[in-house]
């Protein structure tokens, strides 16, 4: 999933997984690298607000193709929602946000 990514993998559901925001800050390392994901869900998932900034570096790549993010389910509050609204302006590719 990381630099260059894995370019059959076009569409990632990680649902209903309880990695949190600890898991969701390791998962952000690989993704935010990432050339050929074109569709991220983690909804319900139990990321806390801190999450927001990690899920923004995946955003915020320059080379993301990625269109659509589904983060429904999430305690993300006010300030993670707001991470990720702040990057999401920036994002090129991105067509569809669920918060």
């Amino acid at each position: 999933l990381g630099l260059g990514g894995n370019p059959v993998i076009v569409k990632l559901a990680l649902d209903f997984n309880r990695f949190g925001t600890e898991g969701v800050e390791k998962l952000a390392i690989g993704l935010s690298q990432n050339r050929s994901l074109r569709s991220l869900s983690m909804q319900y998932c139990g990321i806390g607000p801190e999450g927001g900034a990690h899920i923004g570096t995946i955003l915020v790549y320059v080379w993301s193709k990625l269109e659509e993010l589904l983060l429904r389910g999430n305690e993300l509050a006010a300030q993670g929602t707001k991470d990720i609204l702040i990057m999401a302006k920036r994002a090129k590719a991105l067509k569809r946000i669920s918060l």
